[in-house]
């Protein structure tokens, strides 16, 4: 079934499923909350996000800084080290 209490990642399916027993057959929280393992807690959470995004709850979020788009380090190292060429040239 689900993840012991404290672990942080749940698969969609479960989230699918805790939901949709809330919603759709009319479950208590704390009823479904334990059926799945799950904290009360992180279904609200859950069903608040539902109401919110609709389906797009459901996917798992990544943790940490989002990567920038495109290749933007290179260009960035690249522009830095142009203007200190740049620089340097000023200096002959």
């Amino acid at each position: 079934m689900g993840k012991a209490k404290g672990s942080k990642n749940y698969s969609n399916d479960i989230r699918e499923k805790a939901i949709k027993e809330v919603l759709d057959e009319s479950l208590k929280v704390s009823v479904v909350a334990d059926k799945y393992n799950l904290d009360p807690s992180t279904l609200y959470r859950w069903l608040q996000r539902y109401n919110k995004e609709g389906e797009k709850a459901f996917k798992l979020r990544t943790a940490g800084r989002k990567k920038k788009k495109g290749n933007t380090d290179y260009k960035e190292a690249y522009e830095a080290v142009m203007r200190f060429l740049a620089f340097l040239e000023q200096k002959n």
